[in-house]
Order: C-alpha cells, then sequence, then structure tokens
C-alpha cells in the first residue's frame, strides 16, 4: 500500500514541477481601449493614394485561458492608384490583455497581384512560434509587425531623452528582429485634423531597396495619454510617403491638441 502512495506522489509531482506555467509579466500602462477606431490617408509626395484603418474590436478571445485585445490593420490603395499598383493588406493581432504581446497573428497581403498569407502561433510560455508545423526560437515577449506598434504606445516615455534608443524583439518573416525606436524630442505639428503636441520617434529601419537611409523614417506621437499617431512620415529613393492621421474615435482621453 505504501508503494502504491508513493508512487502516486511521484507522479503527481512530476506532472506538476516538469512544465510549470510560466510568469508573464503585467504591462500596467494601457493607453486604449477596445473600440478604438483610427484612419490615416496614406499621401505619395502630395497625391492621396491609400487609406489605413486601425481598429481594436469588441472580440474578447482567450488563448490558454488569458484574454486578449484584437487588435486589426488594413491598408487599400485608392482611386487611380489601384492601376497603378494595387495595394489590400490585412494584419490582425491578438494581443494578451496583461503582457501586451501576441498569442496568434495574421498577415494577409495582396499587392499588384502578389498574394501572400501567414499565420502565426506565438507559443509565448515556451519562446517559440509556430508556422505551418514549424516552430521557431523567438525572443521573450516577442512581437509581430502589429503588435509591436500598439505595445510601443504602452512604453513611459516621460522621462526619455533625446537619443534614447528603444528595443522592441519582434519576430517575422520567419525571423528575430530587435526593432529600435530612438526618441527625437517633443514637437508641435499641424494637420488637417488639427495642431498637435506630439512625441517624435525614429524607427531604426533596414535601408536597401525602399529606404535611402536606415534613418528615413519618423512617427509623431500625440503627447497625452492616448500616444495615438499623428503622422507618419518616409523618405524613399524617389520622393516621400506621409500618413496623417483624419480619424479617431473611441479614444480613452481627449486628445492633447495644441493651442
Amino acid at each position: 500500500m505504501k508503494a502504491i502512495v508513493w508512487s502516486f506522489s511521484v507522479l503527481f509531482s512530476l506532472s506538476v514541477f516538469s512544465n510549470p506555467e510560466k510568469e508573464f509579466r503585467t504591462v500596467n500602462n494601457i493607453p486604449f481601449v477596445r473600440g478604438e477606431h483610427l484612419e490615416f490617408v496614406l499621401s505619395y509626395s502630395f497625391i492621396n493614394c491609400a487609406r489605413i484603418v486601425l481598429d481594436i474590436t469588441d472580440e474578447k478571445k482567450e488563448f490558454r485561458n488569458r484574454p486578449t485585445y484584437h487588435m486589426v490593420g488594413t491598408g487599400k490603395t485608392l482611386g487611380g492608384f489601384n492601376w497603378l499598383f494595387k495595394v489590400d493588406d490585412r494584419y490582425e493581432s491578438f494581443m494578451d490583455e496583461q503582457a501586451m504581446f501576441p498569442w496568434y497573428a495574421v498577415r494577409k497581403v495582396d499587392e499588384d497581384g502578389f498574394k501572400m498569407q501567414q499565420n502565426i502561433s506565438y507559443l509565448q510560455h515556451k519562446n517559440l512560434a509556430k508556422i505551418e508545423g514549424k516552430e521557431y526560437s523567438i525572443e521573450e515577449n516577442a512581437q509581430d509587425l502589429l503588435g509591436a506598434f500598439y505595445y510601443c504606445r504602452t512604453m513611459d516615455f516621460s522621462k526619455a531623452k533625446p537619443g534614447d534608443v528603444f528595443t522592441i524583439p519582434t519576430f517575422f518573416d520567419f525571423e528575430n528582429h530587435n526593432l529600435q525606436v530612438k526618441f527625437l524630442g517633443k514637437e508641435v505639428i499641424s494637420t488637417s485634423f488639427g495642431n498637435f503636441n506630439t512625441l517624435k520617434f525614429m524607427p531604426i529601419v533596414q535601408e536597401g531597396r525602399v529606404f535611402k537611409e536606415k534613418e528615413d523614417m519618423n512617427i509623431w506621437l500625440s503627447d497625452d495619454e492616448n500616444k495615438v499617431p499623428i503622422r507618419l512620415k518616409t523618405d524613399l529613393l524617389f520622393g516621400h510617403l506621409k500618413a496623417d492621421l483624419v480619424v479617431a474615435k473611441n479614444l480613452r482621453k481627449p486628445l492633447n491638441r495644441a493651442k
């Protein structure tokens, strides 16, 4: 009898301690709410060419018994640009409510006849990503492309100084990347949507076929509790792209407009 009890005790101990649940971080500064809706007009050298929409849906899906935010980003070309280079892209991310990393991401690309869809399961408790049955090692709290944008909004920049660089581990295109964002300082900018107090950043991107240099992209976030993107501007090999905020609904707090 003692042998049987001892055997059950051993089996129970192995089942409990051989694969304990990983303890995740808690991100307390969440600047958005479900239902947030943002729209941007993308222009190429002053010609409107596309519309970008960012939504946080009302869906409350759970992964590993943890509630998530469902983020959806779409980008579609406008008017005559559909004849020149039609784009109809969709990105989705299911982000953990507390830890602010993705459990699942979808990347659906349709660009001038090139189509691709990639579904990624982020096994954050194992530091793995799974694509079409194949597993890849990822960094702790790794982000997808859309998730990296929303996570950046949760970061505390109250003590940031111009020149400070923030690093966000990401996994996309089957590889790990350290996305670096440099803080450039505060700036008041004017848009058709109004004048805003902003925080200016410079993502350090890969130079080559599209970008002229590594530091040719700038992003302006509202200098308030929302940290909503107000403008994004990128210098290309020929001309520049600029995306300006034109619609903002269901924000956590009113936008901080400049006087």
